[in-house]
């Protein structure tokens, strides 16, 4: 198998799964109102243009090392993604970059849509809602993980390392 026919296959197979998860948080993010709600659908954009390379690889390693449940390591994977995601908003906004992925960045286009403030207040609100995507992302990756039926240690241990990993970085 090359890393092409793995990075697709594991697009593939992950693909319902975040989709499902988003489906659901697009509706509690409604719930809480407009600017909620836009906060998702930015993230939601964002999250498959990525490679999801770290999704793939985690489950690769789960087959190697003899798990077979590869139906909740791929909701399990999801947490790496929703992580690298939120890592990478928060980058852009430290490196002010305006591209991601190919789109504008998040505080970018929060600045596309904040034009009726003062510049300086703009580029402040726009650069705390991309703030504010990047907690939500955090927390998504943990909910993500929790979600899983996969054995309570093994997402003990993935907890814990998930958060000293965030951390760290």
């Amino acid at each position: 198998m090359t890393i092409q026919q793995l990075l697709t296959t594991y697009q593939t197979q992950a693909k319902p799964h975040y989709q499902q998860f988003f489906q659901f948080w697009t509706q509690e993010f409604q719930k809480t109102g407009p600017v909620t709600s836009k906060l998702i659908e930015k993230f939601i954009d964002l999250y498959p243009r990525g490679k999801q390379f770290r999704g793939a690889l985690s489950v690769l390693g789960y087959q190697l090392s003899g798990g077979n449940d590869l139906d909740q390591m791929y909701k399990a994977s999801i947490t790496l993604e929703l992580l690298e995601t939120s890592v990478l908003i928060e980058d852009d906004i430290f490196d002010k970059d305006e591209i991601r992925r190919g789109v504008p960045t998040i505080h970018k286009q929060w600045e596309q849509e904040l034009t009726d403030l003062d510049p300086a207040l703009q580029q402040e609100m726009a650069r705390n809602m991309a703030i504010i995507t990047v907690t939500n992302g955090y927390y998504l990756a943990t909910h993500a993980l929790s979600r899983t039926t996969l054995p309570p240690q093994r997402i003990q241990q993935a907890l814990e390392f998930y958060s000293y990993s965030v951390v760290l970085t």
